[in-house]
Parts: C-alpha cells; structure tokens; sequence
C-alpha cells in the first residue's frame, strides 16, 4: 500500500492548480490590463461558458458568456455593446504553467465578427469590485488544443477547423 501511495504523491503535485493556470480573452483591438507574457493586454476571465447542441443534423454553436471584474476594457466593451459594433475577433486562452516554467496557452478559442450581445455591469455581495458579464455573437469559430511535452516544449497541435455559426 505505501508503495501505491509513494507513486500518487508526484502525480498530485503534477495536477494542475488555480495559481498555475488562468483564463483570457482579447476582443478586438480592446485593450485589458494582463500583463502576463505573452498575454499582455488581454482581459482575465473569471468565468466562460459556451453550449454546442449537436443533437439534430442541425448543430447549433451556443453564445458565449464571460465574467470579469472591471479593468480599462470595460467602458470600450460597454460602448461596443450599445453602438452594435462588430469587431473582427475574439480569442478566449486558457493557460497553464509547462515543465518549463513558462505560462503557455493549452487551449484556444477564435471567434470571428464578434459583437458584444449584451452587457452587465455589477457588484457581487463578496467583493467590492464590479464585475462585467457579457455575452457574445459571432459568424465562426475554431477550437484549438495545443499538446505539450513533458520538458514543456509544444508536441502538438489539434484543431476544429473553422465553423460557421
């Protein structure tokens, strides 16, 4: 029985955590305040969720919704809502610490002519910090998992290819 345990105990430390993996996303040409590399200026998610029905012949590609607490994106994202703006992409990352230290997006989504759909803008009982919640229209959308080594360097690249919505 110990033995099982000595060899459970690395693979626990090897799973990932809250401190060593985040979500992002970059709307258009709107700026956030992330400075991580790589990910600088995009927007830290709290929250991302997107539904694909794919019961009938007729798969139906759901809307994204996503959570943040306010930062410099929020009054551009706002104005992108009421003004029916189109921008050209949106690309949700999700990130995580590699063997080498890096912080490397593991998975990604793009979506293409995104309009912000609809916007919230509110304070949560536990925080004094407002939080946007938005959610999303788009015209398509790729998903893309990225495979890395076990030294942290990128192995492979699994891709959707492009849908259209």
């Amino acid at each position: 029985m110990s033995k099982s345990l000595a060899l459970a105990a690395p693979l626990v430390a090897l799973a990932p955590t809250d401190v060593d993996a985040a979500a992002y996303i970059k709307i258009g040409d709107i700026k956030g305040e992330v400075t991580a590399p790589g990910f600088e200026e995009y927007v830290k998610l709290d929250y991302f969720k997107i539904e694909i029905d794919g019961v009938t012949n007729n798969n139906k590609f759901g809307i994204p919704t996503i959570s943040f607490p306010m930062d410099k994106a929020s009054p551009k994202l706002m104005l992108a809502c009421a003004t029916g703006e189109t921008l050209e992409e949106a690309t949700v990352v999700f990130t995580k610490q590699t063997a080498n230290g890096t912080e490397e997006a593991y998975y990604k989504i793009t979506f293409s002519n995104v309009r912000v759909l609809s916007y919230k803008n509110e304070r949560k009982e536990e925080s004094n910090i407002p939080f946007d919640s938005l959610t999303l229209g788009y015209t398509e959308v790729e998903w893309t998992y990225y495979v890395f080594s076990s030294s942290g360097s990128l192995a492979d690249t699994i891709s959707s290819g492009s849908f259209t919505r």
